[in-house]
């Protein structure tokens, strides 16, 4: 049987899509997850799922890492920001299935885990390089360079020590949640994938490897790799 993975329904439009697509690629049973007010409302779905993806999307509440709003920040989704940390959190704690975090799934992930982001790079002054490019590159087409750690999950997947990556983000991870670390920065030093230490397959990336499919197969990589852990998890059950 094929893994059931647990796609978070996103709320950037048109792009649900392009993360399903990704892992059907990769061999994976799609499945969309919806927002509940209650965790527990869905917990017959968590109870199948051999993976998870945590999906892209508005700015996440600096109310959540216990800071005030900068400026520079962007449209959050309280409701949906609730929903996902508590979710993550169980995910995280309650179970051993494989987790893929990607843009604000990253941070996410890195915000349940205790961690915290910064709100505008550019605007707090973290780098002078534009991490934001949505209305400049084209979502499937990368537009800067990132460092991979020769010890990574991600470099076993890509084997290489660089790789390039798309970038729709302007916040980015400050403080590293409990039990991650950086696995992937790009040439000013800002984080574009964590790890979690150990085995277990949670890996969060800040850019966007489903879009760039289409043109770059080869990112496929990451997927085939999320789903193979995931089959993993199904064998055992």
């Amino acid at each position: 049987m094929k893994p059931i993975i647990g796609i978070l329904a996103t709320n950037c439009e048109g792009t649900q899509g392009e993360y399903i697509k990704a892992i059907e690629k990769a061999g994976g049973c799609p499945v969309v997850l919806s927002e509940v007010e209650n965790i527990s409302t869905i917990n017959p779905i968590n109870q199948i799922l051999d993976g998870i993806v945590f999906t892209g999307g508005t700015d996440i509440s600096p109310l959540n890492y216990e800071e005030m709003p900068y400026m520079e920040l962007g449209l959050v989704d309280p409701i949906r920001d609730k929903f996902e940390i508590n979710l993550a959190k169980k995910i995280l704690l309650d179970t051993d299935i494989p987790i893929l975090g990607i843009c604000r799934g990253m941070q996410i992930l890195n915000v349940a885990a205790g961690g915290s982001l910064y709100q505008d790079l550019l605007g707090q002054k973290v780098t002078e390089f534009n991490h934001s490019l949505t209305n400049i590159f084209p979502k499937d087409e990368p537009s800067h360079m990132a460092n991979i750690n020769r010890f990574s999950k991600l470099h076993a997947i890509f084997s290489v020590d660089k790789i390039a990556v798309n970038s729709f983000h302007h916040q980015g991870i400050k403080v590293m949640g409990e039990d991650f670390e950086a696995t992937m920065t790009s040439e000013d030093n800002i984080v574009e994938a964590i790890e979690m230490k150990g085995e277990r397959f949670v890996v969060g990336v800040q850019w966007h490897p489903e879009m760039l499919l289409e043109e770059y197969p080869e990112y496929l990589k990451l997927f085939t790799s999320f789903v193979g852990y995931c089959q993993k998890i199904e064998s055992k059950v």
